[in-house]
């Protein structure tokens, strides 16, 4: 017997709650699921029905009477609404209830009227659940396998009920504030209230969001928003619903077969169909599934709460359907939204007559899914990029996963870590020693080159490039001679032995120079260890000169502010060996020497000489490349003025449309913004050196866009007249010289140090059979030969009229004349490919008798045009024939034993690699053929010749992807690529069909032209065939990044390639006979693994087990599916199955959070009871015990490793702060787990003062405990420092509690005992890393540093006893001893303390005075101590002595030889005077003697009065003697 239990709802606060009596069949026909409510608010108008869930499921039951229980707790009011069970009377037979727990309450009978509650029973019932039969005031029959019910009379139906959205929105309680919460934030100062919610607010204004801090006992957490939230009060809730009724029972599985799902491997994803046991015909009446009838999983299952909420939106708005769910709705509303949306699909599949549509909007709906999208791959992009496509992920081994498990993914055996451990015997002196010289994971799925199988599989591709005409076109002059590793330093080391040994056995390049010069090959090997490893090992291929590279790019290409102001990098900074260096001391920027630790005075190489050829490795330099100093430049352009947004690689064709507009014009412009400066000054340095091949760049002949060889760059002329001259002049010894000329001074002010750089740069090579300058036996062409290119960097460079550069052109030459090939003017660079046309022109000039050629004032200007930074020319003989060719053929002669494959010689010097094709060329649409790249070059070969061209880089041929994950699969360049053997022969490709490229091919050979095909064994893109694998998100090495949300979880990649294609036609079948011709290839161990290559398995199909990774798919972190509750992932096996429960056909299927008296327990939307799991709901994260019970209120760590924080409501801190009742921070991840232990990578927004944004890279530290270091810090020993936020200071001066630190950009140490510029000003740190203060004594010399660290030097400094002190400009020394002035007019002097004097001193015998301030007296008259004064010369400030001054108003005074004032009766000269005791002249008046006589000095002169009548006073007239005395009168009237 069916148990019913009736409820009904009591009347509150003059407020009526309908009472509606309904049993479990009558829920099912109104779509209900078996459900349990929490609450009712008494304020809702709305009628509502309750249903009983069934009886015999206990913790249905338990749940109902807690849930009750906690909405009691929470409205804390007699008045809420209450929940109890009524009696059943009359026809409705009285429920056997086991619900013990329920109140068990008298209600009245059944037959209660409650038309209104009928009504809204009626309404609410559609198609979505059941098809009724019209019967007009019946019992309504339901026509499911549902039992029928008797109800109340229903309203009369029609027989079809269109279906109706049913959203009944139930908010989640209201997390309202205790006492104790607020009462605990106003505690804390920065405490604010605003718009009545409270906010932790920072120093800066902003406000602290999910943030946790626990005070004075209480737990106060800020939210998403910053607002104080409560902790205390639940975000969910409680009550359980039956997930399975008549209606979603339909939806089973039809069985447990595999036929019946779509899988990958087993597994259950995202994006799985299945066939259910029936459908919903029309969407009216339920029918058996046919094998066709394939529906979305997600019709019918979802793996939590949030997910289906998202989807009834979603889908809400592909069927136009306003409405709108949140998690916090009723299951059972969302539940029948679910039923009304499957009407809505199956109604239109009906119409449709197809599930296309659905599949589409499904799948448009999984990437909306943060579960199932990069959202939770740790996507990197937008700067501070750990991967070049937003991550990486390595395949782990799992036994989950076993057909992707490998026994070896070496990760990072590149050329100095081979073996795992760094070799120090490759080691640059430049290179960082931990460093290990590259990292395995650049692109798509990157291939496990550490694998035998995969080894030997490379090999095979090698064979088959080599000989792909032979092999496809049966043309073995459309063969390949060489080939170009590509990313040397992304893929194991193996892979150049690998090469290296097919060339030695197949080519013979070891046995001679024309072998190894008939098969050039390259590597693109940026790291600088490479090249040492090349010469350890006797790589068969060219390493790259990249010293050179970079000492081109920063001495000459660089915009103004970052470069160089030296050009000698472009002979110092090389891999080359010399046989002669110049050198003088190394003078700083203040004028002194710079000194070893040793305390030799260091030296600077000025000038380098190359006489002989033999000691130097095959190698080969660029200034540009398809991939370097292009795409990044366009990725710039984008970012800056196209789309801010755009990481640059993954671009539209507009937008790269509009970046080479402005790329174009860019190049044409004097003052470029942002393409390469001097890029025909780098060509005339490159094409005339010594020991070095130089690759020459398609895009710096011709645009990087636009059709193949459309239109030529503005760099054409000049890089083709020095490529053909290079055929007719460029041979013999090399000597690079540095020489600094004198200026005409007005560039020696200027504020930018390259401005007042006046280095110019030379090289000389002396010419044919000329290897040093004293050499005069040298053969026909000798005298015809050579060349000098001089280079200055400085385009404001203006000389002295008196500069002279002599240049030795070697003494063969003296005498003779010669004549520009380039020459740097005003108006750009001239070209002369004549001698007529330059002599014409002027450019002509004659050696000495020594074979000097001298250059002047006149001959050597900078100048900024578009072709030009600074100033280039280059000067050759006159009377070289048109015809002259000084290159030399190679040597047939047997090497010798040890000798080097690839030696520097003169054949060796003979050689010139075109680089031929660009990134950006575009891609034709077919309609006219004429236009392929391939086409091109069969064409052009003999131009090509003409240039000198003997080796021609050809694009890698393979057709491209065009998936737009990355830049190459956008442009389509070949190098993303899903068929290894699939050169344009499935299609064409970028570069026309196969037969373009075997015409291409025999055109390069019959012109004598070498054809280098390039090599990509690290990655495959776009591979059409998927597995589910084991990933980690790592960085590019390997290394599990922090906060890593993909970790051992199970994920789908493209793994497999077709086994249709030309992998599984070629992939493994020229093993066998390579293997009979050459069984010491197959013998030898490769030194990373220690194994011969396997050449056991042929390689047919493409596999997880073959590959290290791949980038992020942006499939997410739950793609393959999973179960909530248990965290088991879903599969169908033939050796069985784990499915969601509801489709398995069991009846009585839960989910929801309830009580069961112990703690709150969850059930997931797969009906299993989560136990040792996280679960999401309403976008917050809770964690289940073992027991089932939800961790609440602390710490917990469910696997003894990481330590999570759950608030006292359950919810999981994440991507929070929590800061703890001791001050202690601590930070938890996106997956709310604790970092510890270490420093942790973080990547951060910053925005600058324009308001754009920026992705950087910062790191924090935390302690094994997790506590967030801040501030000053030692760790390791070393110092550091973390700011208020956690980050480290890099790259920064930081004060701290008064003291100054610097620490490092790299380590982030605190620099200590030592001395460092930062923006201009010197510092000096300490044995703690503090910055020197005050006054200091530092190696005997007496400095002084601000309060902020900076040392004074040209300041003046007031010491405490206020008196200043000096210190020098360049050393910032203390002065003494000296005189200083403080702006050219007031002057002080230093004395032998450093300090300023004060008062009379004699300096250098001058008397001299000196205020109190320390200033000297110019022309001022001083009081001395015995009341007398001295004046001070105005100019030189020296004491005057015997000489009058006045200080105005016809005061005068006179100074005695002693510098002081006189007084009394003074003789001067032939006169006497009078100075009274103030030192005043005496004027007009008359002076008593001590005799009572007096004396009369006159008004005008002050002269005394001798023998001579002086009318004293009106009408009184005295005589006064001859020595000035008279007897005063007795009477005066």
């Amino acid at each position: 017997m069916e148990n019913k239990v009736h409820y009904k709802l009591h009347k509150v606060k003059k407020q009526w709650v309908t009472i509606a009596v309904a049993s479990a069949a009558l829920a099912t026909v109104v779509g209900g699921l078996s459900a349990t409510t929490s609450s009712v608010s008494a304020d809702e108008t709305q009628d509502k029905t309750v249903t009983q869930p069934n009886s015999d499921t206990t913790a249905d039951l338990v749940t109902s009477t807690e849930a009750t229980k906690e909405v009691d707790k929470r409205t804390n009011t007699k008045e809420a609404d209450v929940l109890t069970p009524a009696k059943e009377t009359n026809t409705v037979e009285t429920a056997a209830t086991t619900n013990t727990q329920a109140t068990a309450e008298a209600a009245k009978t059944a037959t209660t009227t409650n038309t209104q509650a009928t009504a809204e029973v009626a309404k609410t019932a559609t198609t979505a659940d059941v098809a009724v039969a019209a019967v007009p005031n019946k019992e309504a029959v339901v026509t499911t396998d549902a039992p029928a019910v008797t109800t109340e009379k229903a309203e009369e139906q029609p027989a079809t009920v269109k279906a109706e959205v049913v959203n009944t929105e139930v908010k989640a309680p209201e997390a309202a504030l205790k006492d104790s919460e607020v009462e605990a934030a106003l505690s804390l100062k920065n405490i604010k209230n605003i718009d009545g919610k409270y906010y932790y607010v920072n120093k800066d204004g902003s406000h602290k969001e999910n943030f946790a801090i626990t005070v004075n006992g209480q737990l106060l957490y800020f939210g998403k928003d910053g607002a104080l939230t409560s902790s205390s009060t639940y975000s969910f809730t409680q009550g359980t619903t039956n997930i399975v009724d008549g209606f979603s029972k339909n939806n089973r599985a039809y069985d447990s077969s595999e036929a019946s799902f779509e899988l990958i491997d087993g597994y259950l994803t995202a994006d799985s169909w299945y066939r259910p046991v029936s459908i919903i015909k029309d969407g009216v009446t339920w029918q058996a599934s046919t094998k066709e009838d394939f529906r979305p999983l997600l019709m019918a299952w979802w793996p939590n709460v949030d997910t289906q909420v998202n989807y009834l939106n979603y889908m809400s708005k592909v069927f136009n359907l306003d409405a709108k769910y949140t998690s916090t709705d009723k299951q059972v509303d969302l539940n029948r939204a679910a039923k009304n949306i499957q009407v809505k699909i199956e109604q239109k599949i009906q119409s449709e007559k197809s599930t296309q549509w659905l599949r589409e909007a499904i799948s448009a709906f999984v990437k909306t899914q943060p579960q199932w999208n990069k959202e939770t791959e740790n996507f990197s992009k937008g700067g501070g990029e750990d991967h070049l496509q937003g991550g990486a992920l390595l395949y782990v081994n799992d036994p989950r996963t076993p057909w992707a498990n490998s026994n070896y993914r070496l990760l990072n055996r590149t050329a100095t870590n081979q073996t795992g451990t760094i070799d120090k015997s490759v080691l640059d002196e430049q290179s960082d020693p931990n460093h290990m010289g590259g990292f395995d994971f650049l692109l798509a799925n990157d291939v496990d080159t550490s694998n035998p199988v995969v080894q030997a599989e490379q090999l095979n591709q090698i064979h088959y490039l080599m000989n792909w005409g032979s092999i496809v076109m049966g043309d073995k002059d459309a063969n390949f001679d060489g080939i170009r590793v590509d990313a040397v330093d992304n893929v194991n080391a193996d892979m150049l032995q690998l090469y290296t040994n097919y060339f030695r056995e197949y080519y013979g390049v070891n046995k001679s120079e024309a072998n190894a010069l008939a098969h050039i090959s390259v590597l693109e090997a940026w790291s600088l260890n490479d090249n040492h490893y090349n010469d350890k090992t006797d790589g068969a291929a060219l390493a790259m000169e990249n010293k050179q590279r970079l000492a081109l790019l920063f001495s000459l290409a660089k915009p103004i502010k970052e470069r160089t102001p030296a050009v000698s990098p472009l002979y110092n900074n090389t891999f080359n060996t010399t046989q002669r260096d110049v050198k003088t001391d190394w003078i700083n920027k203040d004028g002194s020497k710079a000194y070893n630790e040793d305390g030799t005075v260091k030296q600077s190489t000025i000038g380098k000489y190359n006489e002989k050829y033999g000691d130097a490795s095959g190698n080969y330099v660029f200034i540009r490349a398809h991939d370097n100093n292009v795409q990044d430049i366009i990725a710039e352009i984008i970012k800056k003025e196209i789309n801010e947004k755009s990481d640059g690689f993954t671009i539209t064709d507009s937008e790269m449309k509009r970046a080479f507009e402005i790329y174009n014009k860019d190049m044409l412009s004097n003052n470029k913004k942002y393409t390469l400066n001097n890029i025909p000054a780098a060509y005339a340095v490159m094409l005339q050196n010594m020991e070095t091949i130089t690759r020459v760049y398609y895009g710096d002949l011709y645009t990087d866009d636009g059709n193949y060889m459309e239109t030529k760059s503005p760099y054409y002329d000049t890089i083709v007249n020095l490529m053909k001259s290079r055929i007719k002049y460029v041979s013999g010894g090399q000597a690079q010289c540095s020489y600094w000329l004198p200026t005409d001074g007005k560039m020696d002010k200027s504020d930018v140090e390259l401005y007042r750089t006046n280095e110019v740069y030379t090289s000389v090579r002396y010419g044919k059979d000329i290897m040093t300058a004293d050499d005069t036996q040298g053969s026909k062409y000798s005298r015809t030969s050579g060349q000098v290119t001089l280079v200055a960097n400085n385009p404001k460079l203006t000389l002295d009229q008196s500069a002279k550069l002599n240049v030795e052109m070697g003494k063969i030459h003296a005498n003779q004349k010669y004549r520009a090939l380039i020459v740097g003017t005003a108006d750009g660079i001239k070209n002369f490919t004549s001698d007529a046309d330059a002599i014409a022109a002027g450019y002509v000039k004659e050696t000495d008798s020594n074979g000097v050629l001298t250059f002047g004032a006149n001959d050597i200007k900078g100048y900024e045009t578009f072709d030009m930074s600074g100033f280039v020319a280059v000067w050759v003989p006159v009377g070289a024939s048109d015809d002259q060719d000084i290159r030399v053929a190679p040597s047939t002669e047997a090497k010798k034993a040890g000798e080097l494959t690839l030696k520097a010689t003169e054949a060796y010097d003979s050689q010139l690699i075109y680089e031929g094709f660009s990134n950006f060329q575009t891609i034709p649409d077919g309609s006219d053929p004429s236009v392929y790249t391939n086409r091109k070059i069969a064409e052009n070969v003999d131009l090509f010749k003409s240039w000198g061209v003997t080796s021609f880089e050809m694009a890698p041929q393979f057709v491209s992807a065009d998936d737009g994950t990355f830049l190459d699969s956008v442009i389509q360049n070949g190098y993303a690529f899903a068929d290894r053997y699939d050169l344009a022969m499935s299609k064409n490709n970028k570069y026309g069909s196969k037969e373009d490229l075997r015409d291409a091919l025999k055109a390069l050979h019959k012109a004598g032209i070498q054809a280098i095909a390039d090599w990509v064994p690290d990655q495959i893109y776009q591979l059409p065939g998927k597995e589910v694998v084991t990933a980690t998100r790592t960085d590019g090495a390997g290394r599990k990044i922090a906060d890593a949300i993909i970790d051992h979880s199970l994920y789908v990649a493209n793994t497999k390639s077709s086994g249709k294609d030309y992998q599984a036609q070629y992939g493994g079948e020229f093993l066998a006979e390579l293997k009979a011709k050459y069984p010491e290839m197959f013998k030898v161990n490769m030194i990373s693994t220690g194994k011969p290559i396997d050449d056991s398995v042929k390689l047919k199909q493409w596999k997880a087990e073959y590959f290290n990774g791949t980038n992020v798919l942006e499939r997410g972190v739950g793609y393959v599916l999973s179960d909530e509750a248990t965290g088991k992932y879903f599969t169908v096996t033939k050796d069985g199955n784990f499915i969601p429960l509801q489709l398995t056909g069991k009846e009585k299927v839960i989910t929801g959070f309830s009580s069961d008296g112990k703690g709150i327990t969850y059930f997931g939307t797969s009906g299993t009871q989560a136990k040792s799991a996280f679960v999401t709901f309403n976008g917050n994260t809770y964690y289940f015990d073992a027991r089932g019970h939800m961790v609440t209120n602390g710490e917990y760590s469910p696997n003894g490793k990481d330590v999570y924080r759950f608030l006292p409501n359950g919810i999981m801190l994440s991507n929070a702060f929590y800061v703890d009742a001791n001050g202690n921070t601590y930070l938890y991840n996106y997956k709310g787990q604790m970092y510890k232990g270490g420093y942790t990578k973080f990547d951060v927004t910053e925005t600058d003062k324009d308001g754009k944004e920026s992705k950087v890279v910062k790191f924090r530290y935390f302690t094994k405990e997790g506590v967030m270091a801040k501030g000053i810090t030692v760790i390791d020993g070393f110092t550091q420092y973390f700011g208020e936020d956690g980050f480290q200071a890099k790259d920064k001066l930081v004060t701290y509690k008064g003291k100054t630190y610097y620490f490092e950009a790299h380590t982030g140490n605190a620099i200590k005992n030592t001395w460092r510029n930062i923006d201009g000003k010197w510092y000096h740190f300490d044995a703690n890393g503090v910055a020197a203060t005050g006054a200091q004594v530092i190696d005997g010399q007496k400095l002084y540093f601000n309060e902020d660290g900076s040392q004074v030097k040209g300041g003046v400094v007031k010491n405490a006893d206020g008196t200043y002190s000096k210190y020098k400009d360049g050393s910032g020394e203390l002065v003494t001893n000296e005189f200083f002035t403080t702006d050219g007019n007031v002057w002080y002097y230093a004395g032998a303390n450093g300090k300023t004097v004060t008062g009379a001193q004699v300096i250098n015998g001058q008397h001299l005075y000196f205020k109190e301030d320390g200033s000297q007296v110019k022309g001022d008259v001083v009081k001395n101590a015995d009341g007398t004064y001295s004046k001070y010369d105005t100019a030189t400030g020296e004491r005057l002595t015997n000489e009058f001054f006045t200080t105005g108003d016809n005061n005068w005074y006179y100074i005695g030889s002693n510098g002081k004032t006189v007084t009394g009766e003074v003789k001067i000269g032939a006169d006497t005077y009078y100075f009274a005791k103030d030192g005043k002249q005496v004027k007009g008046q008359t002076v008593t003697a001590g005799n009572g006589r007096i004396s009369y000095y006159y008004g005008d002169s002050g002269k005394k009065a001798i023998s001579t009548w002086v009318e004293i006073q009106p009408g009184v007239y005295v005589y006064f003697d001859k020595t000035g005395l008279a007897y005063p009168p007795k009477v005066l009237n």
